[in-house]
């Protein structure tokens, strides 16, 4: 190697190792006011293999609510949404993980809603951006989604599920059936 390749890469090197996926680890992320909260937890070093579990806190031991075959890096949920018509209900938003390439891609997933213990809808990063460029890439990942605003409460326990895209626009989702909201 030459003096100057190998200056070169001293140089690059923090800059290309900024770049490397981050394994999984356990998460947990309650809910905004604690009522609940999930588990996940991975059984791979990458990707969405593993489980999650959603517990609803007591007095004494949390009591288990669903359990999925799941894994996410990153999730969002409350515990006592409904749509209007039925009983109130646990939501959970997963978020799939760091997307490898530089395009969105119908194969890689940005979303799931899941209502009540069972997926209502799912939506990939070119559902989310609406064009496979519509993204902030680095060397080897990108992202389509910049700010997650989550849950907001409209009407007694009825929410709307907000974030915002790499180009700017915020959309919102019924967290009961993920159903896109105009």
């Amino acid at each position: 190697m030459t003096r100057p390749a190998a200056a070169l890469l001293c140089l690059l090197g923090p800059l290309l190792q900024a770049d490397q996926e981050a394994g999984n680890v356990a998460h947990v992320q309650a809910s905004e006011y604690g009522r609940c909260y999930a588990k996940s937890v991975p059984s791979e070093r990458y990707g969405n293999s593993g489980t999650t579990t959603v517990f609803r806190v007591t007095r004494s031991a949390d009591e288990p609510l669903h359990e999925f075959n799941w894994y996410a890096p990153q999730l969002r949920l409350a515990c006592n949404v409904s749509d209007g018509k039925t009983p109130v209900g646990v939501s959970i938003v997963q978020f799939g993980p760091w997307q490898r390439g530089h395009q969105a891609s119908k194969d890689h997933l940005a979303l799931a809603f899941y209502f009540k213990g069972e997926k209502v809808a799912e939506y990939s990063t070119l559902d989310l951006s609406g064009a496979p460029a519509n993204v902030s890439a680095s060397v080897s990942h990108y992202v389509v989604i910049t700010t997650i605003e989550g849950y907001e409460f409209q009407a007694g326990n009825q929410a709307v599920f907000r974030l915002k895209t790499q180009d700017g626009r915020t959309l919102s989702f019924d967290p009961t059936t993920g159903a896109r909201i105009p």
